[in-house]
This record gives structure tokens, sequence and C-alpha cells, in this order.
């Protein structure tokens, strides 16, 4: 009688491996992006309080990333090395932006926003796929302290918006 569990041949077992590698690249990226983008907001940011905040998240960003290149290489997977070209693009347009506004936080806080529901984006994205329990696990954490991290943004952006 055949089996009616699921079996995986060794190629099909590192082919999933390979897919979840690829999918936690796709948010190493992100996470550079994230760093980076954070850092460059600090840089243009008035408002003391802002600049700690961007600066905390950047930090944030960065061991996120951290943990998820950890868990690529348990997969037996090559980490990626930083951002994406979209992601630096979305830099480049920070620090335009930044220019042109006359250094405006308001502007800043609404790059950052923006940034972080593109990140938001990413993980629901990789939430979407077939992931073993310990990947998902750590993608859902790490997409749960994304949706505070923009509901706190875009708390502040409004907060600015209402000072203007």
């Amino acid at each position: 009688m055949p089996s009616l569990t699921k079996s995986h041949t060794p190629a099909q077992a590192s082919a999933s491996a390979s897919d979840t590698a690829d999918t936690l690249n796709t948010l190493i990226e992100t996470c550079a992006d994230g760093a980076y983008g954070f850092a460059v907001c600090a840089d243009y940011s008035n408002s003391s309080r802002h600049r700690t905040l961007f600066r905390q998240r950047a930090q944030a960003c960065e061991e996120t990333g951290a943990q998820l290149r950890t868990m690529v290489l348990r997969l037996g997977g090559q980490p990626t090395q930083g951002g994406t070209a979209i992601g630096a693009l979305h830099r480049g347009w920070v620090a335009v932006r930044g220019t042109l506004s006359g250094l405006r936080d308001q502007s800043i806080l609404a790059e950052c926003e923006r940034g972080e529901a593109a990140a938001l984006e990413h993980y629901q994205r990789a939430l979407a796929q077939d992931l073993p329990a310990d990947v998902r696990t750590l993608v859902q954490r790490q997409a749960d302290g994304v949706q505070y991290n923009l509901a706190q943004i875009r708390l502040l952006r409004e907060a600015e918006s209402a000072a203007a």
C-alpha cells in the first residue's frame, strides 16, 4: 500500500531550504535598507528626539539583519550583503526631499513611514510562504516589530503635521 505521507528527496529538501534562504536574503536586504535609511534620516532630522529614535531604529535593523544572516547560514545558504537598488533610490530620495523641503522633520517622517510600509510588505510576503516553524517565528517577531515601528512613526508624523 502506498504511503500517504509526504516524503522529500534530498534535492527537494535542499530546494526548500534554498527557497527559505532566498526569502530571508530578501529580508536581509530590507533590513540593510532600513538601517541605512534610518541613519540618513537621523542625519537630516532637526529634532534630537527624532534623531535618537532614528538611530535606535537603524541599530535595530542591523540586529534583525544579523539574526536573519545567522538563520540563512543555519539553512546552509549564503547571506546577502547590503541592500537593494530600490532601497538606494529611496535613500537618495530621502536626501533630496529633505534638502528641497528645508529639512523639515515632517517630510523626513513621511519618508520613514513610506520605508517602513514597504518593509512591512516584504515581511508579509515572506509570511505568506511556507516557512519552517523556527523561521516563521523569527520572521513573525520581526514583522511585528516593523508594524510597531510603522505605527510609532505614523503617530510622530501626524503630531508633526498637527503642529505645523
